[in-house]
């Protein structure tokens, strides 16, 4: 789906785009296990992006959750994360991945494996809600068994073993047809 791999039949379409050309703009990307450069925090948000300054790269960084993270760095968004005390969590790692996208032109299709995984609870619920903003009209699949991302989705599917076993929408998020757990809306 992200245009890693070319479909074996068809195409895959976003907008009228072919997802193979134009993919960085148009996709947004936040795997399970997001890479971390051993580089600035700024090259990590903006990697391969020049045009991406400062303002750009904090405000990116607060709407994931990160903005205190990156007050307490000495050298603010210049500290090379390969100096760090202590290596980033896999719940800061995802943060950063969110704030890669959040740093150039917003994309059409969000493509989010569990981004809230590894987060406290009030975390992950800031977070989200901060999410449902950035996100706004753009489409956005999220693969995630935690209740706060998927308050995001007005068309859920629940999968297991590979099979559809449930859907549902804002209306019927509760109904017989879609089983969630206790806490999710």
């Amino acid at each position: 789906m992200a245009g890693l791999v070319p479909p074996s039949a068809g195409r895959a379409l976003i907008e009228g785009q072919d997802i193979r050309t134009g993919r960085s703009e148009a996709i947004g990307w936040v795997p399970q296990h997001p890479v971390v450069l051993p580089a600035s925090i700024l090259d990590n948000v903006a990697p391969g992006r020049p045009g991406v300054d400062e303002s750009i790269a904090s405000a990116a960084l607060e709407a994931a959750e990160l903005g205190d993270w990156l007050k307490s760095m000495r050298l603010g968004l210049r500290t090379p994360l390969s100096e760090l005390d202590a290596p980033l969590s896999l719940g800061e790692r995802r943060r950063l991945a969110i704030a890669r996208n959040l740093a150039g032109p917003r994309p059409r299709l969000w493509l989010l494996d569990e981004p809230t995984a590894g987060l406290d609870l009030a975390s992950s619920e800031r977070l989200a809600a901060e999410l449902g903003l950035v996100i706004g009209g753009a489409t956005a699949i999220i693969a995630s068994h935690d209740p706060s991302a998927r308050i995001l989705a007005r068309r859920q599917v629940e999968l297991r073993r590979g099979r559809i076993t449930g859907t549902g929408d804002e209306r019927t998020r509760h109904g017989r047809d879609l089983a969630f757990p206790a806490g999710a809306r």
